[in-house]
């Protein structure tokens, strides 16, 4: 039998080299002008330092997310602070735009979401929500160790995830969860108690915004779990974790609006503005005006 092969014209393969040419370039101005980005970042230095000691985290004042996200950015950690934190800005840029447009939005809702509040504190503070992002573009199993590096943003996703999966998949989530709790534990110790030492004082920082919501965002909340498994919608879901999480800063609703601009930009610039307003009002309290 003779061997076939297909090859792709010249004209292709010009086109493709052009993009990588051009994209090479854009991708080293893009990070560069990430890097000169003039706002200090307030959350990051806890997890860059936690980063460089990911043996035990929790002696950073500051660091209360699970020991294995230190492991995770044990890259980062060997490197400058400067460098370490543009990467961590441009991580969170590109799950962003890739939520984006894994929800259906084109390039007017990625302007949209890319100037939205909770993306603008998320930015300028790089924090890690875009971790537990990435368990909206990955599989259920390899998103599961994201979802749990943060799980207080995006828990009600699980909810959709066991709904949309037979039982054989729903051990093996199971199985994975406990496994990954079982491996940290032999590599941290008795890292949760730790950590609820390390999160007491968690509730009473300023940046902490569940208080308000209780006690009728917890009824919301559960009201929204229960339309989430009914109508198996992951944005329901995900506002359930909003309302039902003890630990809410604005940024945290950079997930869900980003899915809502995604899917319904009318609805998605509504809730845009409010949470500008919200920032806002907040700024304006914070300064004591």
């Amino acid at each position: 039998m003779g061997q076939f092969t297909t090859r792709l014209p010249n004209h292709s393969i010009n086109k493709q080299m052009l993009h990588v040419m051009l994209l090479i370039p854009f991708t080293i101005l893009l990070l560069a002008m990430i890097r000169l980005f003039p706002v200090p970042a307030s959350d990051w230095p806890f997890i860059w330092e936690a980063a460089r000691r990911p043996w035990t985290p929790y002696e950073v004042h500051g660091y209360y997310n699970p020991p294995w996200v230190a492991g995770f950015f044990l890259p980062l950690g060997m490197i400058s602070y400067s460098w370490s934190l543009a990467i961590n800005r441009s991580a969170i840029l590109v799950t962003t735009l890739l939520v984006v447009r894994r929800s259906g939005g084109g390039l007017s809702a990625m302007l949209l979401a890319l100037t939205s509040a909770p993306f603008a504190v998320l930015f300028a503070n790089a924090n890690i929500d875009w971790l537990p992002m990435l368990a909206l573009l990955l599989p259920y199993e390899a998103g599961l160790i994201f979802l749990m590096s943060k799980p207080q943003s995006l828990f009600g996703l699980l909810l959709i995830w066991w709904h949309n999966s037979a039982w054989d998949r729903r051990w093996r989530m199971i199985a994975l969860g406990c496994g990954i709790l079982l491996v940290s534990l032999w590599i941290w110790g008795m890292w949760p108690l730790t950590w609820l030492a390390t999160a007491r004082n968690i509730p009473d920082l300023t940046w902490n915004i569940s208080p308000i919501l209780k006690p009728y965002g917890m009824v919301l909340g559960l009201c929204l779990l229960v339309f989430a498994w009914i109508a198996n919608e992951e944005l329901y879901a995900l506002t359930a974790s909003i309302f039902i999480t003890p630990y809410l800063a604005l940024h945290s609703f950079t997930p869900i609006l980003v899915v809502l601009i995604g899917r319904n930009r009318v609805m998605g610039g509504l809730v845009w503005g409010s949470l500008w307003i919200l920032h806002l009002v907040m700024r304006r309290e914070a300064m004591g005006l």
